[in-house]
């Protein structure tokens, strides 16, 4: 029975780690997300890391 236990516990402990994996995996898809939307320019939609992108301004 004691192996049992300590099998079960091991499991957990694989289960607690595996459930904060993907907590960390989620927030780091997030931010890659947000970084990608806020890598657009939000008037004319072009990468703002292209080297020959240029704001036009209309008078």
């Amino acid at each position: 029975i004691r192996a049992e236990l300590e099998e079960i516990a091991l499991a957990e402990a694989d289960v607690v780690n595996l459930k904060q994996k993907a907590a960390d995996l989620h927030l780091q898809l997030n931010q890659q997300h947000r970084h990608i939307h806020s890598s657009f320019c939000k008037s004319c939609g072009h990468d703002l890391h292209a080297q020959k992108h240029e704001i036009t301004q209309y008078d």
